[in-house]
């Protein structure tokens, strides 16, 4: 018996370890959700996120969301939510380690994150080039579960379009 209540102690302190300490809106908020068409904090209350997107990690002008301090000025320009957009084709290549880091930082700052899968030339969005999504969602997810993260939000695919 002294096993088992040491074994479900150290589990519980193993998950209170887990769990992230929030500031700022996330704190306030908690895990957001859908109300009909109105997104709300995790108690029902209507809310309304304020923000910009990264523009990705590296693109025509250069490194830009690369360090916690980007961020915080985010926050201090009133922003309570930032999307990290990952173009796929454009600017370079696929940066999971970037993303992960943004993910980090806009929790330290107690702000929302978007991960976005970012497509901008027209096409087909199933075809070869846009390959690597289902890896890449696999491995953000797994990332976000396993920091017990509750302020990052989706986008599978933004601006998909037609093939042509």
């Amino acid at each position: 018996m002294k096993k088992i209540l040491t074994l479900v102690s150290l589990l519980l302190v193993f998950l209170q370890g887990n769990a992230y300490d929030y500031s700022g809106a996330v704190k306030e908020w908690g895990r957001l959700k859908l109300v009909g068409n109105q997104l709300c904090s995790e108690s029902g209350q209507p809310i309304q996120l304020r923000g910009w997107s990264t523009f990705g990690y590296d693109n025509d002008f250069g490194k830009l969301y690369d360090d916690q301090g980007d961020f915080a000025k985010m926050k201090s320009y009133g922003a309570n939510f930032a999307r990290i957009a990952q173009y796929v084709n454009e600017f370079g290549r696929v940066n999971i380690d970037w993303v992960k880091n943004c993910i980090d930082y806009t929790a330290a700052e107690g702000m929302y994150c978007l991960v976005d899968w970012h497509i901008l030339k027209l096409g087909n969005t199933n075809a070869g080039d846009y390959s690597g999504y289902d890896n890449f969602f696999r491995e953000i997810t797994q990332y976000v579960k396993g920091k017990g993260y509750v302020h990052v939000l989706y986008e599978i695919c933004n601006e998909p379009n037609e093939d042509v």
